[in-house]
């Protein structure tokens, strides 16, 4: 795989960090010289809860795209001042501001978002959170081009201003018995903005699709049924630049990524499965993908969690082009959430 070689120097200080430094020292290191590293250059953004081995029960961690074996991340936002309480999804918007949603020790949930040049144990730039924010139950996120910020929660599709800031209402709601939203456990955007949504009923899945500006109770436009119906448990959804859709879950027995062309309606087949013991899955959490089309997986294949990632078009029982795991990486059993950009 090409690698350039600027993004090459910034591999190297996040091997340099793993060579001899301590958990959170490469964030620091790196956040020293000159713009942070992902402002130039694609990373990956992951987060991560009860890393107690190290006393930092909640983090985003983040590591820039090439990034592999047991290595500290490049950054972390981490630490009493990040004020992250359970965070589960993760998105980066087109000014790089982290936006990262959390179950918030409760019910309701909040949003906090970060300014990509003070991240570290530094607090959010902005928190949404409270009754007139519709957050309820959060569990995915992502962010359009204009920068609006969507919202997957337990029974709704809320969507907040670029700006949102407190106890901010939402622009649009998808919400009602028309949209057949059912415990969403994921939310993506295609390049046209038509929304994504995963859904998680009993012992199976579904993805809704509704078109850019849907507001109020309002049928999708399409629904992918097929192969993603049998997965008894679904955590991951992303679509790429051409349309195709990718779901992660559990397969049957097996963990896998499922993908369905671009248009896909009703009992489809998918194109694509990445499935089998060479691609190193555990319990997927989350699936991204970069500007390449290479995908990433979040997931727990043992006592800790990781991130492998894959060719572009990888089909079958496949082994991954990089592997992020171990106790360097602070990830911790429950991961959730993944970007990359």
């Amino acid at each position: 795989m090409q690698r350039s070689t600027a993004f090459a120097a910034v591999a190297l200080l996040v091997t340099l960090a793993a060579a001899g430094g301590q958990p959170g020292t490469s964030a620091t290191r790196l956040s020293r010289v000159g713009d942070p590293p992902c402002l130039m250059h694609a990373c990956i953004y992951v987060t991560s809860n009860h890393i107690e081995q190290y006393g930092n029960p909640e983090e985003v961690a983040i590591w820039p795209v090439g990034a592999q074996g047991d290595v500290f991340p490049a950054e972390r936002i981490v630490g009493r001042h990040s004020r992250l309480q359970w965070p589960i999804g993760v998105a980066v918007s087109p000014a790089h501001e982290i936006v990262v949603v959390e179950s918030d020790g409760g019910y309701e949930g909040a949003m906090s978002i970060y300014d990509p040049h003070h991240l570290g144990r530094h607090g959010p730039r902005r928190e949404i959170a409270g009754e007139a924010t519709g957050l309820n139950g959060p569990t995915g996120v992502a962010v359009d081009e204009s920068g609006a910020i969507y919202v997957s929660n337990y029974s709704s599709v809320t969507v907040y201003s670029p700006t949102a800031n407190g106890n901010a209402a939402p622009t649009r709601t998808i919400a009602g018995s028309n949209t057949q939203l059912a415990d969403p456990s994921g939310i993506a955007l295609d390049a046209l903005n038509d929304v994504y949504v995963l859904n998680f009923g009993v012992n199976r899945c579904w993805v809704t699709v509704y078109a850019p500006g849907a507001n109020g109770n309002i049928a999708p436009i399409r629904t992918i049924l097929g192969e993603v119906s049998s997965f008894p448990l679904c955590a991951g959804l992303a679509v790429d630049a051409l349309g195709f859709v990718y779901v992660a879950g559990l397969y049957g027995d097996h963990n896998a990524v499922i993908v369905y062309g671009p248009g896909a309606d009703g009992s489809v087949a998918p194109v694509r499965t990445i499935v089998g013991a060479a691609t190193g899955l555990g319990t997927p959490t989350g699936v991204a993908l970069d500007a390449a089309g290479n995908t990433y997986v979040a997931s727990t294949p043992g006592a800790t969690g990781a991130v492998t990632e894959y060719v572009a078009g990888a089909d079958g029982n496949v082994a991954p082009l990089a592997t992020i795991a171990g106790h360097r990486t602070t990830l911790g059993y429950y991961i959730g959430g993944i970007a990359v950009r």
